[in-house]
């Protein structure tokens, strides 16, 4: 038998396999077609089928193709020996055939085992692939939040170092501020009321500010914000305000109410001190 002839006995076997998938289901009597089909392809005792062509033909099909194939050929091996029984093919042929049917069942079934190993192969690849890479976008995760963590923790001691030297200066500033005013009022005795209240009233405004400069320090090496509630934080880029003394206004109402009430007691008080008025009208009758 030449490589031809071979070549087309294959091929006829081959459009066989797919003929037959292509069925969505086989009755009694498609089913003895088929296998008169099959003896009539394996009744020529030269040809034996190639196990490299059925495995492209199997290739070639989906998953439940590849099943339904397995199951029709097994079909057609239960019942060759039935339809030979009514072929006119000698004895030693039809032993042949049915050998030659048993090995076709055996190698499609075999291929399709094959095909569905590789098949769970590949899927556990894809799973172990896929379950990798979640890995390494996790892990990438992780380190980044461990880096912003030793940020955090580097930004913290800087912070807290800042914030516990501005904590020092402050309760130096206050201390020595409020032992200044004690000092300086055990000394205002005998004294008018309009220069203790002045005196008094420039030193509480001066208090004031040096703890809110204070704080305000902090505040920013903090990254937060003393400021009260606005509109917009970022005010270089505010529209609202039209100049710094509103912007500082509304950022910051109570140390501007403060100031603002402080000054005018202080004003109040030095109009009021011992001597100013007297002084005032030695200035008025010596200019006339």
């Amino acid at each position: 038998m030449t490589s031809v002839d071979r070549d087309e006995w294959q091929e006829q076997l081959n459009d066989f396999l797919r003929g037959l998938v292509a069925r969505v289901g086989l009755d009694d009597n498609k089913l003895e077609e088929y296998t008169v089909e099959a003896c009539q392809i394996y009744s020529n005792i030269h040809f034996r089928h190639s196990y490299a062509e059925i495995s492209r033909v199997l290739e070639s099909l989906q998953s439940d193709q590849q099943d339904a194939l397995s199951d029709y050929v097994a079909k057609i091996r239960d019942i060759c020996p039935e339809v030979l029984e009514r072929q006119s093919f000698p004895q030693e042929v039809r032993d042949e055939i049915q050998k030659r049917l048993f090995k076709l069942c055996d190698h499609v079934e075999l291929e399709c085992i094959r095909l569905g190993r590789m098949k769970r192969v590949e899927h556990i690849g894809r799973k172990a692939s896929n379950a990798l890479e979640s890995a390494d976008d996790k892990l990438k995760l992780a380190e980044e939040k461990a880096d912003e963590l030793n940020g955090r923790v580097t930004d913290y001691h800087a912070q807290s170092i800042s914030i516990l030297g501005i904590f020092s200066g402050l309760v130096v500033t206050v201390s020595g501020a409020l032992q200044f005013t004690s000092s300086g009022l055990q000394n205002l005795t005998d004294v008018h009321a309009g220069n203790i209240v002045l005196f008094v009233a420039a030193s509480f405004l001066f208090l004031f500010d040096v703890v809110f400069m204070l704080m305000y320090c902090i505040s920013k090496i903090a990254k937060t914000s003393i400021a009260a509630d606005c509109r917009n934080r970022n005010c270089l880029d505010c529209k609202v305000c039209k100049h710094r003394g509103k912007m500082f206004r509304k950022k910051y109402p109570y140390v501007w109410w403060f100031n603002v009430w402080g000054t005018i007691i202080c004003i109040f008080a030095f109009l009021h001190c011992d001597g100013f008025w007297s002084k005032v009208l030695n200035l008025l009758t010596n200019a006339s």
